[in-house]
């Protein structure tokens, strides 16, 4: 099981656009959106970030999903691109097996990094 998580920020292509063309444009992809549901994705959730951490990573939106392999994962980005998301949205992927504490803080341990 993979861990993704998707954090973007609206270009100005999409704060140049009216209302109505927004919503439009969400409209058109709300199908492909939807349709992620069916290869065992699981949608954790979407979220409007917090900003007002220390350590804020400066991107307005966020989501969170799990995801079974990586063949999905290519699937899903493919599907992002095809529908022109990153003409209107600036965005950062970040992904890795699903691991506990124990896992991934011997990594830091062991790698340094």
């Amino acid at each position: 099981m993979i861990l993704y998580v998707e954090l973007w920020n609206a270009r100005q292509t999409w704060l140049d656009m009216s209302e109505e063309e927004r919503a439009a444009y969400m409209k058109e992809v709300e199908p492909a959106i939807e349709e992620t549901t069916t290869w065992g994705l699981e949608l954790v959730g979407w979220s409007v970030v917090n900003q007002k951490g220390h350590h804020d990573a400066g991107y307005r939106y966020l989501s969170v999903w799990k995801i079974p392999d990586e063949e999905t994962v290519q699937k899903l980005e493919a599907t992002v691109e095809q529908a022109g998301w990153h003409r209107y949205f600036e965005q950062v992927n970040a992904w890795g097996s699903l691991a506990g504490p124990d896992e991934v803080i011997g990594d830091m341990i062991q790698t340094g990094a």
